[in-house]
Parts: structure tokens; C-alpha cells; sequence
């Protein structure tokens, strides 16, 4: 680890949980690669390391994936937390002090709750969104952005071997995901992750915010055994998304010939579905 100056730093203070979610390497507010926990059983855990995103080629590959395996020895944390890799002599504040993990904490979701709210309502003026906890949080998993403590953003990544139907499905019609890639995919028993509920508090909305939770959302589809990860969202913000995943390395089609049914909540806007095929 010669001349990389990485600083690594445990996000949570209790040695007495191995469940950590994964490493984040961070230099100038940019994510440079990402890393999941393997669960040995017996107390051990190692990383696997699952790729460097626009890499500083100045900086030697071999000196990052030491780094990682010499993580894996330190204490973990409690929440379920990434460990951030910063480098401190290009740390910027805005960007290297925010946290993205999945987490069950009731503060935080309460307050991921109120944010996606205001931004729905108030922003979007969809008057009829309720954004407090429905039953779609409780089937799914929970990702939070957080800085200095508070929630800057999040998302909802569920699963669809743990509910009967994903967030913007609709039971017994046409729009339903299965469906959807029946016309291009026969396999049986598909396993299709679905990102919905995506929201970010005004004034960091640069797309940095959005890219670590979206990465860190499909990471977990990954790991969960998804051939599909898929989304419901307005054209512009199907563009926008679709941009974002294939810089993350995800290839993703946007059905622009299949409006989704338009529904009160938003307004009747618009929606189109779009996956990203992971096997």
C-alpha cells in the first residue's frame, strides 16, 4: 500500500455485529469502486471486491484490493453500514461525510418517510401521494443517504421472492413486471428486483447522491439471486436513470412504446418501465 495515502474509517462504534454491507471507495466526492460482505458463518467475513468505477489509474489496483482484505480484520459496525475509504488529502466535506446504507433505525426512516413526502407533494405537486410508511417499505428494504446525522435521500429496493406483488404493479393486468419480460425472457422463476420511491433532498441533487444508492441497490439484487432489476418512472426520468446505471456498468432498456397504467397518484403522468438485465 505504498504511496496511497487511504485512510479507512468504520462508520458505528460495536465490534459485536459482522453484518456490514460493503466498502465505498470515495476521493473527491466520487465513488471509485464498491465492495459486498461474503458471510463465512463463525464469526468471519470477507469482502468481495466487485469493481472500480472510472479508477485513478494513478493509483495501483493491487494497493486497493490489499486495502480491502485488511478491512475485513477491523471491528464492524452495528447498522449495517458501508465502511468509507476517503482519500483524506482530496476530502471534500459535502461528499465524503455522506453515508449510504440499508437500515431499519426508525428515526431515519421516519424521516426518509417525511422527505419522499415533501418532495412528492409539495415539489411534484402529486396531492395524492402519501409518502409515510406503506406496506411496500415493510416488504422491501430501506436505503438512506445521511449527512451529519440527518437523511438526505433514499430509495426502496424490494424483491419479488418476499412479496406477491412489487410497488407499481398491478395485480392481475398487463402491468405487471413478469409480464413484461415474458415477451423477451421464458425462463421460469425469475427473481426481479424492483428500485422505486428514489428521492433526494434539494440542493445535493448533482446525481452523486442518487448513483450511490442506486449502486448500492443493485449490488444487493445481485446478491439476492435477480436476473431483472426493474423501475416505473416519467420518461425524463427514465433517461436520466438510464444514464446513470450504464456509467455504473448496467445496460437498461426503456419501454417507451408501453406506458404504464397512469394512476391518481402521479397525477396521471406519464410512467414507463424499465429493467436492466443482470443474468
Amino acid at each position: 500500500m505504498e504511496n496511497v495515502p487511504f485512510k479507512s474509517e468504520m462508520v458505528g462504534s460495536s465490534p459485536s455485529c459482522l453484518d456490514v454491507e460493503g466498502v465505498v471507495l470515495i476521493s473527491k466526492g466520487k465513488v471509485y469502486g464498491y465492495g459486498l460482505n461474503k458471510h463465512a458463518g463463525s464469526g468471519a467475513s470477507q469482502f468481495d471486491f466487485l469493481g472500480k468505477l472510472n479508477f485513478n489509474k494513478n493509483k495501483s489496483d493491487l494497493a486497493v484490493d490489499n486495502l480491502l482484505e485488511n478491512v475485513v480484520a477491523d471491528d464492524f459496525n452495528p447498522r449495517n453500514q458501508p465502511l468509507i475509504i476517503d482519500f483524506p488529502e482530496t476530502r471534500q466535506k459535502q461528499y465524503s461525510e455522506v453515508e449510504v446504507f440499508f437500515t431499519k433505525d426508525k428515526k431515519f426512516l421516519k424521516e426518509y418517510y417525511n422527505l419522499r413526502h415533501e418532495t412528492y407533494c409539495n415539489e411534484n405537486g402529486w396531492q395524492n401521494y402519501d409518502g409515510s410508511e406503506s406496506q411496500h417499505d415493510t416488504n422491501g428494504r430501506v436505503i438512506v443517504a445521511i449527512e451529519d446525522n440527518e437523511v438526505i435521500g433514499g430509495i426502496r429496493v424490494m424483491f419479488s421472492n418476499k412479496c406477491q406483488y412489487l410497488s407499481n404493479e398491478i395485480p392481475g393486468t398487463q402491468f405487471e413486471y413478469k409480464k413484461l419480460i415474458a415477451k423477451y425472457d421464458c425462463r421460469n422463476d425469475l427473481i426481479i428486483g424492483e428500485i422505486s420511491a428514489l428521492v433526494v433532498k434539494s440542493g445535493k441533487r448533482d446525481t452523486k447522491i442518487a448513483t450511490l444508492m442506486m449502486d448500492m441497490a443493485f449490488k444487493e439484487s445481485v446478491l439476492q439471486g435477480c436476473q431483472y432489476v426493474c423501475a416505473v418512472a416519467v420518461a425524463a426520468v427514465c433517461r436520466s436513470d438510464r444514464k446513470t446505471l450504464r456509467k455504473l456498468g448496467y445496460d437498461v432498456e426503456i419501454f417507451i412504446n408501453y406506458p404504464w397504467k397512469q394512476k391518481t397518484t402521479y397525477n396521471f403522468a406519464s410512467m414507463f418501465p424499465m429493467y436492466s438485465r443482470l443474468k
